[in-house]
Parts: structure tokens; sequence; C-alpha cells
């Protein structure tokens, strides 16, 4: 599985089609999936009450203030799962920045039935091929930002990955330097977005998203650590060439 590209929705529950303040994203989970989305980087904190106090504390899809935007968590993961049962060949990953208990987003997985799909695998241990994830329909890689827990669909993102900055406020910022992580974990993950103030992250990826600028910082990059990359994370998805970067990648031995 770490030799995959997967294109990445960095901040994907953030969405202009769902009405969240600065969106990062054009459009929805399930859209995201259906345009060949395979990995999502996602937000969860316990609900603050800003809009709805009878859920306070309860598990959120959130951009740090659920006033901007927010979704329960449950639901989106019920979503994850009713598409992935309408495309079983298809595996894919969950970077969660977490903000709330293991065990609360296992009760969501849980209750959403997407906790039997989830990939369980031992630390320092050869990873399976994607063929061999999907025929036994393990086919969700979920990986936690804080480290914390140790259940077993728990897999912690500093471990298991190793990640590029994500500050750049313009092209000539991008970096193949390792931000979190340690280089030679087994999967690489290329934050590539602008982040600048107040400005429209759709006006931003069209700057960032296009190649040859894309596929050059992401050929500099693997060349830097002599190891592929495996995730290439993107604002505003359907803008430029991240699909036809990771297909591109997927296509080479």
């Amino acid at each position: 599985m770490n030799h995959i590209a997967f294109p990445t929705a960095h901040n994907a529950m953030s969405s202009k089609a769902d009405k969240w303040g600065l969106p990062n994203q054009p459009n929805g989970l399930r859209a995201q999936l259906d345009a060949g989305i395979t990995a999502m980087m996602v937000d969860v904190h316990p609900n603050d009450g800003s809009t709805d106090q009878a859920s306070l504390g309860k598990p959120m899809l959130c951009h740090g203030y659920c006033v901007l935007g927010q979704r329960d968590l449950q639901d989106a993961f019920a979503d994850v799962r009713d598409w992935l049962q309408t495309h079983p060949r298809t595996a894919i990953v969950l970077v969660v920045e977490d903000y709330v208990a293991e065990t609360a987003i296992d009760v969501a997985l849980t209750a959403a039935q997407l906790r039997p799909l989830c990939i369980e695998h031992a630390t320092g241990a050869p990873w399976p091929t994607l063929l061999a994830l999907i025929d036994s329909d393990k086919r969700v890689l979920i990986m936690l930002e804080s480290g914390k827990g140790s259940l077993p669909w728990n897999h912690a993102y500093q471990t298991v990955a190793f990640d590029t900055p994500y500050s750049a406020e313009t092209p000539e910022e991008f970096s193949c330097d390792v931000l979190r992580g340690q280089a030679g974990n087994d999967f690489f993950v290329v934050n590539h977005f602008l982040t600048k103030g107040l400005s429209s992250h759709e006006d931003l990826a069209k700057v960032a998203n296009h190649n040859p600028l894309l596929l050059d910082r992401v050929r500099k990059c693997a060349t830097k650590h002599n190891q592929r990359v495996n995730l290439i994370a993107v604002n505003w998805h359907t803008e430029g060439d991240v699909l036809a970067v990771a297909q591109l990648l997927n296509g080479e031995p």
C-alpha cells in the first residue's frame, strides 16, 4: 500500500458546497470521492456549542471553530462507508487531526459501521499490497496526528508517515524539508497548498495545483528523500492536476 500515490484533499470537510466559512474544497466528502480523491485530511474537535448546545462535546468535523462549519463525525463516517460499499475495489486514507479521545472516534467508527473496513497494521511489519487489502475488505487506513491511543485501527501519523511544511504563502516557499515524522517512514506526505491570510483557497489553488509546478515538486521531493510520494495534499482539488500526477506516479514501476 505504501507504494501507491493518493490524490489528497486537505481539510476535506471544509467545503463551499456545505457552506463552510473560508472553505478549502469546492465540494463535500462524497463528491470528492466521486471525483477520484482517495485520501482526505480532516480535523475532529469536540463540538464547542457555538451552533448547537445540545451536542456540546460531541466529536465533530470542524476547522478550529465549529461556527465556521461543522459536521457530525459519525454522519461523515457513514457517508464514507456508503460510498465504499458501492466502490468495493477502492481503498482510502484518512489523516485525522484529532482533538478528541481515540475512544470517541472509535464509537463513531463503530456506529457508522466503518470500523470493520479499517486496516489494522502492526508497527514495523511490511505493508500488504493494495490489492491484498482490497481482497480482504480492509480498505480504510486511518492515521491520527496526535499519536495518542492504541486501538488497532489507529496508526500514529508521525510513526508511519513524514511530511513537508504546510505554511507556504508563495510557490517559491515550497520545501521538501521534513516537518513531522522522520524521513524513511512508510508514507511520504507532500503538503502542496498555499495559505495567505484570508486569501481564497480557490484562487491560491489556481497558482499551486497545476503542472509543471506540482509534478516538478513531487519529483524533487521524491528524489531528495529517495522515496515515493504517497499523499499529494492540495486545496480545491478540482483545480489543476493532482489526479493526473497521482495516476502518472501509479503507472511507474
